[in-house]
């Protein structure tokens, strides 16, 4: 497994589950982020703005969501450079793969 470190700044097609989207949907939360290339876990959860691409899918918990983004290395508020943690970010050409209602 490559961890995110190694691909700062390359735009890579991930699958995920949605975990929770937190009210006001202003956040989402995923887990079991795998990379479709390689089958690979990218990380084990991830928490981040809901986007417009993904605001439309109109997402719920369990549903399973594929999109290309970015890996970006980002250092928490407040926190001595020692924490650097990686992100995805610009998540574009979202399609959710599966529904929970169905």
């Amino acid at each position: 497994m490559r961890p995110l470190e190694d691909l700062q700044g390359e735009r890579l097609r991930f699958r995920a589950t949605v975990k929770e989207v937190e009210s006001g949907k202003t956040h989402i939360r995923f887990t079991n982020i795998i990379r479709t290339d390689t089958n690979e876990v990218a990380c084990e959860y991830l928490r981040n703005r809901l986007s417009k691409n993904m605001l439309k899918l109109d997402l719920k918990e369990g549903d399973v969501v594929e999109f290309d983004a970015r890996v970006k290395m980002c250092i928490p508020f407040g926190h001595v450079i020692k924490t650097i943690r990686y992100k995805l970010y610009r998540f574009t050409n979202c399609e959710k793969i599966t529904n929970t209602e169905a």
